[in-house]
C-alpha cells in the first residue's frame, strides 16, 4: 500500500486515512472491517458508481474501471490457486 505522506511528513492523519485499507477490506468482502477503518467508504463507493453511470459511453472511465476490476480479480484468483497449490504440496509431503 502507498504510505500516508501527510502522516509521514506532518505527523498526523489526514481525513482520508484508512481509505486504502478500507477499499482492500471491502474488495475482500469484510464489510464491517471496511466500515470501521473508514466509515465514509460506502457513500463514496455509491457516489463513484452513480458518477460512473452518468458518464457518457465514449468516456474512458468505464474501460478503466473494468480493467481495474479485471486485474483485481485475476490477482485474487492467482493468489488463491497458489495458496491451494502450497496446501496440496504440504498434504502430499506429510502423507
Amino acid at each position: 500500500m502507498l504510505p500516508c505522506l501527510n502522516k509521514k511528513y506532518f505527523g498526523f492523519e489526514c481525513m482520508g486515512c484508512g481509505v486504502q485499507r478500507s477499499l482492500v477490506a471491502l474488495f475482500k468482502g469484510h464489510f464491517t472491517e471496511a466500515f470501521s477503518l473508514y466509515p465514509a467508504i460506502f457513500p463514496l463507493v455509491f457516489l463513484g458508481i452513480a458518477i460512473g453511470m452518468y458518464l457518457p459511453i465514449t468516456s474512458s472511465f468505464p474501460l478503466f474501471l473494468g480493467g481495474m476490476i479485471a486485474m483485481f480479480v485475476k490477482r485474487r484468483l492467482k493468489a488463491k490457486t497458489q495458496d491451494e497449490h502450497k496446501i496440496n504440496q504440504g498434504k502430499q509431503i506429510g502423507t
